[in-house]
């Protein structure tokens, strides 16, 4: 018979000190599914009478190191008018990140933040950076608001930008 009430202390004790009972618990089902699988694979089988044994002493131990351990009773933190009570250690202790306890919250936040802000446009702007005379640059932001747009029509009159380049390429085959 394998010594179970060491083996699952020890996994117990790793635990931080506000584990919750769910918590042992997980691990206590973890435990009787691994020994379950365990003795099933044996060849030549167990007899159901040695199965129920190893499976009496696995809940000896649980039994053990829940009278130990116990359900730890858990402080609500707030009081009966709903003020927040001080938090202690333990309570930071046992504290997990959203991402653990609700990853469905953590989708619904990254589907929310894609939907909102401005739509994305069908031909977004490039932002270049090159260097004007300051004076140039002075008379463009002067001329208010909506300069940038304005530049972007000079530029186009001027010859550049798509239907230029359309234009450029039906000269060049000629």
């Amino acid at each position: 018979m394998a010594d179970y009430h060491s083996l699952l202390m020890r996994a117990v004790a790793n635990l931080p000190s506000a584990a919750t009972p769910a918590t042992r618990q997980a691990i206590y089902d973890r435990a009787r599914k691994a020994l379950f699988e365990q003795l099933k694979s044996l060849r030549p089988p167990l007899p159901q009478s040695d199965i129920g044994r190893e499976e009496s002493a696995l809940d000896a131990a649980i039994a053990q190191i829940e009278a130990r351990f116990g359900p730890q009773e858990e402080r609500p933190l707030t009081d009966e008018e709903g003020e927040v009570r001080e938090l202690t250690l333990e309570d930071f202790r046992a504290m997990r990140p959203v991402r653990e306890v609700m990853p469905e919250l953590i989708e619904a936040m990254a589907d929310f933040r894609r939907k909102v802000g401005r739509p994305k446009a069908v031909a977004p702007k490039v932002h270049v950076g090159f260097r004007l005379a300051a004076d140039v640059v002075a008379s463009i932001k002067a001329s208010g608001p909506g300069y940038n747009a304005r530049v972007e029509q000079a530029l186009r009159a001027a010859g550049f930008g798509e239907p230029a380049a359309k234009k450029r390429r039906a000269r060049e085959k000629v």
